[in-house]
């Protein structure tokens, strides 16, 4: 989506905006990753919704995992690694945590749709 937006807003070649966009994403990774991602349970339940304090105290994350569809990869053995039986499609695997109040706390590295 925002590669689309990108190459609408300045029709620049497929190769730059996909460089720029990798720069800017490994730069994003190297400085947020050394940041400390799980709350202390006390700042989580402070901020946690009515429902969840009520019903669900315990909680400090909810995990998801999700599928994200990929460029059909040309190697063989790489398609075989990313096709997804379930998705019917080429996909990596990756997974995602919030806390109660919807702040994320959480995202994974991406895995082959091989990987389970």
């Amino acid at each position: 989506m925002i590669y689309q937006w990108l190459q609408k807003e300045d029709p620049l070649i497929d190769s730059t905006v996909s460089r720029d966009f990798n720069f800017v994403t490994d730069v994003l990774y190297e400085k947020l990753k050394l940041q400390d991602v799980f709350l202390f349970k006390d700042q989580v339940i402070l901020y946690m919704p009515p429902p969840f304090r009520m019903y669900s105290k315990n909680v400090r994350i909810i995990d998801d995992c999700t599928e994200i569809e990929v460029q059909k990869p040309s190697s063989p053995m790489e398609q075989q690694m990313t096709f997804s039986r379930y998705k019917n499609f080429n996909t990596f695997k990756g997974m995602i945590g919030i806390t109660p109040n919807g702040a994320i706390s959480f995202i994974s590295e991406l895995f082959t749709s091989s990987a389970t």
